[in-house]
């Protein structure tokens, strides 16, 4: 019975206009049609055989007809006519048998009138898939929707996504006037901090002309900065004044320690001479002219003549020796080393004390800028090799969104029995599935030429890894034409477990993240440690079977070939099996 739909359907699709008919559809039938079936029946059964009543039926091969008025019922349109008038009485209990003894044609007569049902039966699939193709043209002109969804969306989120490659990363942050003020605010953000700074006379006597009061350099420092609390330590060096510094951490009411000066310092230096490694550069000194032709050392400055070698060597000791040298010193200059402007804020600040003393005027200033250095091509390169990686980690997103937006169309027709019905008329299976892949490619043909217009329209400069070159381009839009060939049947072989079209897209969604997003980033932590570098090797051909993780993974590969080609100078191509070419 299944056989005879398709012809019945190709038949009223050709008399539609001359039956009246606008519509038709077939469902299955509901539970209240069954009841009123059952009931019909049961009325049925008391209808007396031999014609009585005015309900009697009488049925021919093709008609039903009343007994008492003799009027015909409307024989089905395309059945033959033969023995119309041949009407006998019958007597039934089942309304089907009544039904079908009417409706069935005899075994040598075709089903409609007319009909080539060998020529339906045998439709080629070429013409199946034409066919199916056409509906779903039809069907996208009317539901724009669905296409601002299809393509429009992923266009706008790809190119939000690749804003962060306008992203401009200052690495050595902007200039800074070097000075105390650069300490008023306390570690939280919030102002009134108090700055201790130490002041302390050394105990040199080697050095002569420093007339540098500590009064009145405790005195410059908090009238130029208000912050500042200075103050005279009775300590005699920089070493003891850095261990009353360290033992008295707690001691200090909470006030910061940035810096500290000590005037007229001594710092004892700790020298280690190894002896035997002197007495053998020695012994080698012929070698760089150092000797006399004679074997004497030429020491005339000192004792105005030449000192021979053989007496020389003999008074040299043996091994190691420790000498304490004291290095006196001006002024010195100590910082907290949790700030790397303190140095440079207090020398500023000392330099700038000397400057006013010198031209005796308080109004002179000393300014101190640091301002930061250009960045080199070489880590401009590393700055956008780094925002491409993350450009591609999250071009993934995205990326995921595409194909569960493509299953929408695909869930609501078999929910609404679409589907059912186009292959109970006579459609091929594969034919149906060939015509929607071949479709929703063409669509995503249309969906990667925009692609590909984003990245071209964000240029060779900021987008240089993607489209910087011809062979980066073509590599680009190949990782994502072969994500869609891909990603497309997985996506169909999902969606026939969902009824709703929404959960659809969004587990759909959920299971491209995981095996796309999560599965680039877990596979890329697992590798850099040492330890789990076995799990990522193990885990990376089950990764690879999924169309996201290879995208993910192709993106990645690229910005590292256009590192390794700009900064090591290899002539890696994109294309190479080891960077792109297995994705």
């Amino acid at each position: 019975t299944e056989d005879l739909f398709p012809p019945a359907f190709d038949a009223i699709e050709k008399e539609r206009g001359s039956l009246g008919i606008g519509a038709y559809g077939i469902s299955n039938t509901s539970l209240e049609e069954v009841f009123l079936r059952l009931a019909n029946d049961e009325e049925l059964q008391d209808i007396p055989s031999g014609g009585q009543g005015a309900d009697a039926l009488v049925a021919s091969n093709d008609r039903l007809v009343p007994v008492e008025t003799g009027i015909p019922l409307s024989a089905p349109s395309g059945l033959s006519d033969k023995s119309q008038n041949n009407a006998s009485p019958i007597s039934t209990t089942n309304l089907s048998q009544v039904m079908a003894s009417a409706t069935a044609p005899p075994l040598d007569v075709d089903p409609i009138e007319g009909l080539d049902t060998s020529e339906l039966n045998h439709m080629s699939p070429m013409s199946q898939i034409g066919l199916l193709f056409w509906k779903r043209f039809s069907i996208q002109k009317r539901d724009l929707k669905g296409a601002f969804f299809m393509i429009i969306v992923p266009v706008l989120l790809i190119a939000l996504v690749l804003l962060i490659l306008r992203l401009d990363i200052v690495l050595a942050g902007p200039a800074i006037q070097l000075s105390p003020n650069l300490y008023r605010k306390l570690p939280s953000g919030t102002s009134g901090a108090r700055t201790n700074v130490p002041i302390a006379r050394g105990a040199s006597t080697t050095l002569s002309g420093n007339e540098t009061s500590i009064a009145s350099l405790v005195a410059a420092l908090q009238s130029e900065y208000n912050h500042i609390d200075a103050w005279s330590s009775p300590t005699n060096s920089s070493m003891q004044l850095s261990q009353y510094l360290l033992d008295s951490y707690n001691e200090h009411n909470r006030s910061l320690r940035y810096g500290a000066i000590v005037i007229d310092d001594e710092i004892e230096m700790t020298l280690t001479v190894d002896w035997d490694a002197l007495t053998l550069l020695i012994e080698n000194m012929t070698d760089f002219g150092l000797l006399s032709q004679n074997g004497t050392f030429d020491i005339g400055n000192l004792f105005g003549t030449d000192f021979p070698l053989e007496l020389l060597l003999p008074l040299l000791p043996e091994n190691s020796t420790e000498v304490a040298v004291p290095i006196p010193t001006p002024v010195s200059i100590m910082h907290n080393a949790t700030s790397p402007h303190a140095l440079a804020s207090f020398n500023q600040a000392y330099m700038d004390y000397m400057y006013k003393t010198c031209f005796s005027s308080p109004t002179a200033q000393l300014t101190a800028i640091n301002h930061p250095l250009p960045l080199t091509p070489q880590q401009s390169i590393e700055i956008r090799t780094i925002l491409s990686g993350l450009a591609s980690l999250f071009l993934l997103i995205p990326y995921c969104y595409i194909p569960a937006a493509f299953i929408v169309f695909l869930v609501k027709e078999r929910v609404s029995k679409s589907k059912h019905l186009q292959l109970v008329s006579g459609v091929n299976m594969s034919a149906y599935w060939i015509a929607t892949y071949l479709w929703d490619m063409c669509l995503y043909l249309v969906l990667t030429g925009f692609i590909m217009a984003v990245f071209a329209i964000y240029g060779t400069d900021s987008a240089q890894v993607f489209v910087g070159s011809a062979q980066s381009f073509f590599c680009t839009l190949a990782l994502t034409f072969g994500y869609g060939l891909s990603s497309l049947p997985f996506a169909y072989l999902f969606s026939r477990n969902f009824s709703n079209h929404s959960t659809a897209q969004i587990s759909v969604m959920g299971i491209f993240f995981i095996t796309g997003f999560v599965a680039v980033n877990a596979y890329f932590i697992l590798s850099s440690l040492e330890n789990t570098q076995h799990i990522a090797k193990a885990l990376q051909p089950l990764f690879r079977i999924w169309p996201p993780y290879l995208v993910g993974d192709g993106f990645l590969r690229l910005s590292a070939s256009f590192w390794e080609r700009e900064v090591l100078g290899s002539d890696a191509n994109p294309f190479d099996w080891d960077i792109c070419g297995y994705t």
